[in-house]
């Protein structure tokens, strides 16, 4: 009869030992996997971000001294600069190019080479001294002006500035198809 006693006793109320180590090693993995973890995604996904990833070419790039361009003489000069992603740089990036008009001692006009109608390269016309764009036969004058052709505006000027004898450019690149020049 002892026995049957004994096996009527309640049941204890605390947890067993081996649950609450199993709990306190589980909780223990749940936090190192989010401390490590959270970090790690966080790099993973974060060139996916809204945030600008790629870094430079935001300010003024050399095109180098101004005595390098003459006076009244279209130069068409590549615009390269070193870009940075999340994780590489990359020097001599070629972002466009660009024409360079000297139009006085110390006075400069820079035109993006893109022409504004559907972004094809133009070129300087030699019988012409314009500027030409050979895909749908838009023209410019030297100085950015639209003279004919489909193109919707002229030109797109880039800011410039000669600081000590060299030539500096912001390169931009802007919408085509448009009569207003907005960034693209």
């Amino acid at each position: 009869m002892a026995h049957a006693a004994a096996d009527s006793a309640p049941a204890s109320t605390e947890p067993p030992r081996r649950s609450f180590i199993g709990l306190a090693v589980g909780l223990l993995g749940a936090a190192v996997t989010l401390l490590v973890g959270a970090p790690a995604v966080g790099f993973l996904i974060h060139p996916l971000r809204k945030d600008p990833v790629s870094r430079g070419a935001a300010g003024a790039l050399s095109l180098g001294q101004l005595g390098r361009f003459n006076v009244g003489v279209p130069v068409r000069v590549n615009i390269t600069a070193a870009l940075r992603d999340a994780w590489s740089r990359f020097d001599g990036v070629r972002l466009g190019a660009a024409w360079v008009v000297r139009t006085g001692e110390s006075t400069v006009k820079v035109f993006s080479a893109t022409c504004p109608h559907l972004g094809c390269a133009v070129d300087l016309d030699p019988v012409t001294s314009h500027f030409a764009c050979p895909c749908h036969t838009s023209n410019f004058s030297l100085d950015g002006a639209r003279l004919s052709g489909p193109a919707p505006r002229g030109m797109d000027e880039l800011h410039a500035e000669v600081k000590g004898g060299e030539l500096w450019v912001e390169f931009r690149r802007y919408r085509t198809g448009l009569a207003a020049r907005v960034e693209a």
